[in-house]
């Protein structure tokens, strides 16, 4: 952090208000007893607030591109100009709404990492989100009261090993395990797929290259698509590639000596 720091006595105010060329950021990790910072009007963007610290009120610009909070448990009046901007979300062990922060910034965010949540959702749209984000960390606890599938928890298993999912079991959607492999047998891709519902083909997806099969001395193979990828899963399931042969041609060139073609 190349900003200045600032340090205060004990509920004095930090007031930049309409400082439209006050840019960069502003480094405030030694300043535990800062209360309240006003800075509507600037260009910041980005403020280091100090772990453990004070703060209760903080009114920043729509410049703000990161937030960071770490053990901050009095801060309730957090307004944002705008969160279009917001790309980076840290919030460790803070009693504020990270929630709605994360929420209202969905579509910007890019690392989201938020320790020692107690979070109820109706869906998993917000995890999903979550995980698709370049970066992210979750710990503590979530209980989803709506549809759950395997799928999805073994993905959050595997992103956040320290955060405890709990559901209804009777929201868990029955899926179904689907493998495609190649004509040798090989492992292309694996997915989950909901018990009655038709697997998407993972190379219209773009979720893997196009299968190939090598050429043997009398074929050349070229892909055609899946056995049996429109019919639905109602058990655990391998589809395997399929390919159309055609002849092998080759080139024959009669030589008179060596170098000296005389038909081909």
């Amino acid at each position: 952090m190349n900003g200045p720091k600032i340090c205060l006595r004990v509920g004095i105010p930090v007031r930049i208000r309409n400082c439209p060329n006050l840019t960069g950021s502003i480094n405030l990790s030694a300043c535990e007893n800062l209360v309240s910072l006003f800075a509507e009007g600037t260009a910041i963007t980005l403020v280091l607030f100090a772990a453990n610290g004070k703060i209760v009120h903080a009114h920043l610009p729509a410049t703000i591109n990161s937030l960071t909070f770490r053990q901050i448990q009095y801060l309730t009046d957090l307004i944002l100009a705008s969160y279009g901007n917001l790309e980076s979300f840290i919030c460790e062990y803070s009693n504020l709404d990270a929630l709605t922060i994360i929420q209202t910034a969905i579509s910007t965010l890019q690392i989201c990492r938020v320790l020692g949540i107690d979070w109820e959702l109706a869906t998993t749209d917000t995890l999903n989100a979550i995980l698709g984000m370049s970066q992210s960390l979750l710990t503590g606890e979530v209980y989803i009261s709506g549809q759950i599938r395997n799928q999805e928890l073994l993905n959050y298993d595997s992103a956040w090993p320290d955060l405890d999912v709990t559901y209804d079991p009777q929201n868990l959607v029955t899926q179904y395990p689907v493998t495609f492999v190649n004509a040798d047998g090989t492992t292309l891709y694996e997915t989950y797929v909901d018990r009655g519902s038709s697997p998407v083909d993972p190379v219209t997806a773009g979720l893997i290259d196009t299968p190939t099969k090598a050429p043997d001395a009398q074929y050349v193979y070229t892909y055609t698509g899946w056995d049996d990828i429109e019919s639905p899963v109602l058990a655990a399931k391998t589809i395997t590639a399929q390919y159309s042969e055609s002849i092998r041609s080759y080139t024959v060139r009669w030589l008179s000596r060596v170098g000296l073609v005389l038909e081909t």
